[in-house]
């Protein structure tokens, strides 16, 4: 008995477990705050209103990964590997988004104009684009310091901070501000992305080192960013593509119906992404000495995944009927949005497996055209079955790219396993001649 304590003991002592358990309970945590203020917005907002922010917020979020063009995932790679060459590529990652974050902004508020028509308020795309792309980015960056350098508890917890601020931002729209008045939830949304991301930055700072902006020490590294860029926006096109083309290709109370649906779908993403995230500087690692250690690493996580997935799904189905009581009848067909993508987990959770197995191995630029080959199939999936089914036809090309994805990720990983077998094995034939 002693033993099975002790095993027990050793257990959630070892650092994968109790990095993964502190995102994971800052993450459950940021289920119900998340939950929370999404009820009190959409209510407040309506079906209409409520896709209109959420169309355009899914626009601007295809725009994300370009700023600093992979310079956070270059920065976390490096740093992850030598923490000493940490102030350096601080800098370089922070200078670069920002400047970024400069050139992207008038392109956004551009386009949009052209895709949704000049009756758009282009102060609602601005709080947004300073929200998602600037208070974003730097809260992605804070967190990207804190796991390069094992941190894992500041990260969850600063992690956490964002939702609270969002949280608030929705009891002001509640206690402020009239029904369906969507510039205003824009201007609270922007000031609960903004405050967080700044705070932690000035952490990050505080504890680690002040940024050194030398580039030619620590140089962007833009052609290996441009793969990271390129598949985060591939990434992001198969995420959010489906509600902006709703808005445009049907209506904004589908994008609405779907979008309220969705959200649901995206809290049990929360606990994928903080296991994923605390395993992430482990990939690069093992990944460093070839993907056969990779994979080995990987193959620990699949039983999880695998239960995890099965048992999101039984959830989805669960709670499904009681849509319409949590967030009133205009959305009562968002409960149909979850019997449709009740598999989404479990097909989510294997791929991003199979991805961090490929680029902690150094095949990132592969993951990343596969990523940018499923996006395309996703938007001429979208293109084709929106106009004819709504947002029936938008859960259809969910699957299918996804599906595509998890296939076609896992083929590369054993194609690139076998290469690195035959290699050793004809290395160690060379060496006994």
């Amino acid at each position: 008995m002693n033993n099975i304590i002790d095993k027990i003991k050793q257990i959630f002592n070892a650092s994968l477990v109790k990095d993964s358990m502190w995102m994971l309970s800052s993450q459950i945590l940021g289920v119900f705050i998340q939950g929370a203020y999404f009820i009190i917005v959409a209510r407040i907002l309506g079906a209409e209103a409520y896709g209109i922010f959420i169309g355009i917020a899914a626009f601007v979020k295809l725009f994300f990964p370009f700023v600093g063009w992979g310079s956070s995932d270059i920065f976390l790679k490096n740093v992850a590997r030598d923490p000493k060459v940490f102030r350096g590529y601080w800098g370089t990652t922070l200078l670069t988004s920002f400047i970024f974050t400069l050139g992207i902004i008038p392109i956004v508020l551009g386009l949009i104009r052209m895709v949704y028509g000049p009756s758009t308020s282009l102060l609602l795309v601005l709080f947004i684009l300073l929200a998602d792309l600037l208070g974003g980015k730097m809260l992605l960056l804070a967190g990207a310091a804190f796991l390069a350098l094992d941190q894992v508890k500041l990260n969850a917890l600063y992690r956490l901070l964002g939702g609270v601020s969002k949280l608030i931002a929705a009891i002001a729209l509640l206690a402020f501000f009239e029904h369906g008045n969507v510039v205003a939830w824009g201007g609270l949304y922007c000031l609960g992305s903004i405050l967080p991301a700044l705070i932690s930055l000035q952490t990050v700072n505080k504890l680690f080192g002040k940024p050194i902006f030398n580039l030619k020490k620590y140089p962007p590294e833009f052609s290996e960013g441009f793969f990271f860029a390129i598949a985060q926006s591939a990434e992001t096109v198969n995420g959010q593509i489906d509600r902006t083309m709703l808005v445009s290709l049907a209506s904004a109370d589908a994008a609405g119906i779907y979008a309220a649906g969705y959200r649901f779908i995206d809290v049990g993403y929360i606990i994928i992404i903080a296991v994923m995230s605390a395993t992430y500087t482990r990939f690069l690692r093992y990944g460093a000495s070839g993907i056969r250690a990779g994979l080995k690493f990987a193959s620990k996580l699949v039983p999880i995944a695998i239960g995890y997935g099965v048992i999101s799904a039984i959830a989805l189905l669960g709670i499904s009927p009681f849509i319409s009581n949590i967030l009133g009848e205009e959305y009562a067909q968002s409960g149909s949005v979850l019997l449709w993508l009740a598999p989404i987990h479990l097909i989510a959770t294997l791929q991003f497996i199979a991805a961090d197995t490929l680029t902690g191995a150094g095949f990132h630029k592969a993951r990343s055209s596969l990523q940018v080959t499923a996006a395309v199939v996703n938007f001429g999936a979208n293109l084709y079955l929106i106009p004819r089914f709504g947002w029936q036809g938008a859960a259809w090309a969910t699957l299918t790219s996804e599906i595509f994805k998890l296939v076609t990720l896992w083929l590369l990983v054993f194609y690139y396993n076998r290469q690195e077998i035959i290699q050793e094995h004809l290395a160690n034939a060379t060496t006994d001649f």
